[in-house]
Formats: structure tokens, C-alpha cells, sequence
């Protein structure tokens, strides 16, 4: 049964990464849309190298983080200055949050990777995420802001699991380093992570199940997502 768990995991996993990148330079850009702004920003910090200053028509761009707009560019250098290139950096994010799922459902339910595997496919048949303005087959931030929050929530949760040992403070430093990436990729909706770690340091274990002794290096995170995210501020 586990063999049979497994399998039907790779092959679910090859299905979102067909549907991740088929095709995916094929549709052009919509003029009125936000995924036009974040292609032209991009574009221009290419072309001009100036990463750290982005720009839209010339003038400065500080609308939204630039995380997402460094690994389009990176993208870009790849792929040269077509829809393809400009997508692929969204589109990865896209394809590795499918991956984190599995892992992030043992986690939570145990070892069987099935519950992540339903979650994958009931991902995979939501129009929004697949074929929305904020896709995660379009140039704009919101796959690589799901991907590091994912990434963070799993950290949370190894961390809750881990002896009391360098993999404890490991996990809790993970939290804090995806959380603030996170705050880079779009803002305060980056702070997800770290709102859940509060809430679990400060709900009494009768309504988590969870001992607050297990979330006494929550200064570690702080600390790591602090000097992150005070910098994209």
C-alpha cells in the first residue's frame, strides 16, 4: 500500500509539471493586467542591470518587493525576453510548491503521502491557480509567495516534531528565513508565518496541543525574519 502511495505521488507530481509548463510562453501578455507591470519591471532591471532599483517607464517601482522580480530576471537570462522567460521564475515556484505538499501532509497526518496527494490534484483543477491573473503560470509574485509560505508552515511543523536538539533551532531558523522571503515576495502578506508561530506560542496547549516549551527559540525567528524583511520595508 505504501508502494502504491508513492507511486501514484510521482505520477501526480509529473501531471502538475506538465500542467505547470505546457505551452507556458503561448498565451500573451494582457495589456490591463498586473502581470504586465511585473513583465515590464523586470524587463527593465535586465536590461539595465540595476537590481536593486527597480523601475517602471523609467521612473522608480517600489509598488511591490523585488524577490520575484530577481527570479524572473534570472529567468530571463536563460530563456532571453519572451513570455516563457518571463513566466518560468512563477512557474518553478509553481511546480516546487507541489513538491513541498506531500512533504508538509506527512507532516501532518502521518507517513502516508496520499493526503498530499489529493491536495495536489484538487490544487491542480482550481482555475485561479492554474489560469489565474495571479497564477502560477503568470509573471507576478503570488507562486513564489505561496511556495515560502508553504515552506515556512513546514518548518513550523518539523520544528514542533524535532528533539530538542540542533534540528529544533534548525526548523526555527527555517521559519524565519522563508517568512521573511515570503515578506519579500509580496509585503506583509508574507507575515502569515510568523502570525501562526505567535499564536501558537500564545494559545495555551489545552487548545493546541502543543507545549509552549517547544517554541522557546520563537526569538530565533524573530530575529532571522527581522533582518530580512526590515530591509524590503
Amino acid at each position: 500500500m505504501r508502494s502504491v502511495s508513492f507511486i501514484c505521488a510521482i505520477l501526480v507530481i509529473l501531471l502538475a509539471g506538465a500542467i505547470t509548463f505546457h505551452r507556458l510562453g503561448d498565451a500573451s501578455i494582457r495589456l490591463d493586467s498586473d502581470e504586465v507591470i511585473h513583465a515590464r519591471v523586470t524587463q527593465e532591471m535586465h536590461q539595465s542591470g540595476a537590481y536593486f532599483a527597480p523601475t517602471h517607464g523609467g521612473y522608480p517601482y517600489w509598488q511591490k518587493p523585488p524577490l520575484s522580480m530577481w527570479m524572473s530576471t534570472a529567468a530571463l537570462r536563460l530563456f532571453g525576453e519572451n513570455n516563457f522567460g518571463f513566466r518560468a521564475g512563477s512557474a518553478v515556484c509553481g511546480f516546487a510548491l507541489f513538491l513541498l505538499i506531500p512533504l508538509l501532509s506527512q507532516r501532518l497526518f502521518g507517513g502516508s503521502p496520499l493526503p498530499g496527494v489529493i491536495a495536489i490534484l484538487v490544487l491542480l483543477g482550481s482555475r485561479t491557480l492554474i489560469l489565474g491573473e495571479h497564477g502560477i503560470r503568470t509573471a507576478t509574485p503570488d507562486a513564489s509567495l505561496l511556495l515560502l509560505t508553504v515552506a515556512a508552515m513546514l518548518c513550523i511543523w518539523s520544528a514542533l516534531a524535532a528533539p530538542a536538539t540542533a534540528s529544533l533551532a534548525l526548523s526555527w531558523l527555517g521559519v524565519g528565513v522563508f517568512t521573511g522571503l515570503a515578506v519579500y515576495s509580496k509585503s506583509v502578506v508574507g507575515f502569515l508565518p510568523l502570525c501562526v508561530m505567535v499564536a501558537l506560542a500564545a494559545l495555551p496547549k489545552s487548545v493546541t496541543g502543543i507545549a509552549r516549551e517547544r517554541i522557546v527559540l520563537r526569538n530565533v525567528v524573530v530575529a532571522c525574519f527581522l533582518g530580512i524583511a526590515i530591509p524590503a520595508t
